[in-house]
């Protein structure tokens, strides 16, 4: 009895506690009364100043974009809600960045916006991880350097699809599923590892400037993977349809190409010829 009276205290205070309790993968859950932090229990919302800031249930807002940053330093957790916007052509966000720096994205639902996630500014240092961008025309957008877009999932409406993730600087996209895109994955430098991509209407990954493409799936009806200006492309699993080319690892910089362990299989040309600074390593298909 006494250790089921101290189990029930243990339990009790936890649950009251207004410390957060550390899950998988950084994430945190807070229990209890919701007071570490910042409540965002409605929209449209405007973050100016550096913090932890949470959303309390599904919202939705239809006049412009859902949450607003206007601030550097700020972790943005979505707590498994949903953030719904007015539909796909408009065009708003759901969450809003603009030339701010360490900002973090995470846990959540975004559908019915133009963009699910957007940094128009160049900010740096940016970090999207673990969430679901359903629904929106486009999928999750950042301008700048070194970012991470990790464990997210892109899937569009019929609005005319555009692009899925795209880093439009330096960064790492990682283990993401992506389908139904004119572009997939987009990235003008870095990493690009362990996604699933599929059934793009022009490419599934596209990247630029020395960019490391590897152990991704990819399966397009038309165009699988370009490596655009060196880089390698290792270890991939790729289906082509008899519209595209599974891997083409053309360069217009001096910078070598290494192709290497990947294996191309479908109707389509398998691999595009590279140039003088390709290098060819043990490839299948």
């Amino acid at each position: 009895m006494k250790r089921l009276l101290w189990l029930l205290a243990l339990l009790g205070a936890l649950l009251l506690s207004a410390a957060p309790v550390p899950a998988a993968d950084g994430f945190f859950v807070v229990g209890g009364r919701p007071m570490v932090g910042t409540r965002i229990s409605s929209l449209p919302y405007t973050i100016s100043a550096p913090g932890y800031y949470y959303v309390t249930g599904n919202l939705s807002y239809s006049g412009g974009h859902g949450i607003t940053v206007n601030s550097s330093n700020v972790t943005l957790d979505l707590m498994g809600f949903a953030l719904t916007g007015p539909n796909a052509s408009s065009s708003y966000c759901g969450v809003y960045i603009h030339n701010q720096n360490n900002v973090e994205v995470r846990n959540g639902t975004l559908t019915g916006w133009y963009m699910g996630v957007q940094e128009d500014g160049g900010g740096d240092n940016h970090r999207v991880i673990g969430i679901r961008a359903v629904g929106n025309r486009n999928g999750i957008n950042l301008a700048g350097n070194s970012h991470l877009i990790k464990g997210c999932s892109a899937f569009p409406g019929s609005f005319g699809e555009t692009m899925g993730l795209t880093i439009n600087g330096t960064g790492t996209i990682s283990g993401c599923i992506v389908r139904n895109f004119d572009y997939g994955i987009y990235i003008a430098g870095g990493t690009v590892s362990g996604n699933v991509v599929t059934n793009c209407y022009a490419y599934c990954i596209y990247a630029q400037n020395n960019t490391v493409i590897s152990h991704n799936s990819v399966s397009s009806g038309v165009n699988g993977i370009k490596g655009n200006g060196g880089g390698s492309i290792i270890g991939n699993i790729v289906f082509v349809g008899s519209l595209g080319t599974g891997i083409d690892p053309s360069a217009s910089a001096s910078t070598p190409n290494l192709v290497d362990q990947n294996n191309v299989s479908g109707s389509g040309t398998h691999y595009g010829f590279g140039n003088e600074n390709t290098r060819w390593g043990s490839n299948g298909g």
